[in-house]
């Protein structure tokens, strides 16, 4: 049963980085000995694998395995000190947000002048915590550094829906995505390019629909892309909602060199032909990444 405690520190800690949170830690307690937890060891969060998992005990946030404090992370002890002073607690996450890294950063600097002008017996410089009581911040700081977490969030997400989209549509892939060739050839969609590049290119693609899938340039619905089970983790941190999963698919992609989108905002395809498209549209292997063989899903959802 403990390997699916391992499994999901792992997929939290991946989740955390889409959302923004730089560095930390995930622990949950053992479902088999509840006396004991896992987190990963002294290790980037984005290389986090099984293998980095350990096992302490929650009494003493020691190693529960003999031989086992090498690379042991020292925040093993906060996560002990919370599972044995709440036993209700499965899971604990200890983390550093960028804006909130900044707002600390700025704080102890207005201490440290704080401090400073005090000990030199001149007056006491007036900063913003004053009024709001001792290590408190005023609510529009509070406000900006909200903001700043959700700025950068949202651009970690824009990052991950243009790479895990062109994958989809990259040369490597798509030849051989017998899901996505089929779509494309069944849908036959006529749209319109959000930004056409010459008129000549823009009639043919109103015109001849089907014959752009020979070139990998087809339109595909982009209801159809953000419920691929990746773009769907990659999503999460945004409402259950099509229009606004949707929207921010667009908006991310206004950025590729690969992809575009239609005029409407309903549709997405690549931008140029692929440099050697197959003729077929069935790969030599009908298994998904997962090795599963399923006709609902792309043959690959980026590794």
């Amino acid at each position: 049963m403990d390997d699916s405690v391992k499994k999901q520190i792992i997929d939290t800690t991946r989740m955390l980085l889409q959302d923004g949170f730089l560095d930390g830690h995930v622990a949950m307690r053992s479902l088999d000995e509840t006396d004991k937890f896992y987190m990963a060891r002294a290790v980037s969060a984005g290389k986090v694998g099984t293998k980095d998992i350990r096992k302490y005990h929650v009494n003493n946030g020691e190693p529960a395995d003999s031989g086992d404090s090498a690379e042991a992370s020292a925040e093993r002890y906060v996560h002990a000190a919370i599972f044995k002073s709440r036993p209700d607690i499965k899971c604990s996450i200890h983390t550093h947000a960028a804006a909130l890294k900044t707002l600390s950063a700025s704080f102890m600097n207005q201490q440290q002048q704080q401090q400073q002008q005090q000990q030199g017996g001149g007056q006491q410089i007036h900063t913003p915590t004053q009024s709001h009581g001792a290590n408190m911040y005023p609510q529009s700081m509070w406000q900006a550094t909200l903001q700043m977490q959700v700025e950068e969030r949202n651009r970690v997400m824009a990052d991950h829906i243009i790479k895990q989209i062109e994958f989809y549509l990259g040369d490597q892939n798509l030849p051989y995505d017998s899901y996505l060739l089929n779509q494309m050839q069944n849908l036959a969609i006529t749209a319109v390019p959000a930004t056409p590049t010459d008129s000549s290119a823009k009639e043919a693609d109103e015109k001849r629909p089907s014959s752009l899938t020979a070139t990998g340039r087809a339109w595909l619905p982009i209801d159809l892309v953000i419920g691929f089970k990746r773009m769907q983790m990659i999503l999460s941190p945004l409402e259950s909602n099509k229009d606004v999963r949707r929207n921010a698919v667009v908006n991310a992609l206004q950025a590729s060199r690969l992809l575009e989108t239609s005029k409407d905002k309903l549709y997405v395809r690549r931008r140029y032909p692929l440099p050697n498209m197959v003729t077929s549209a069935t790969p030599t292997s009908g298994e998904t990444a997962d090795g599963r063989h399923d006709s609902k899903k792309p043959k690959n959802e980026g590794g």
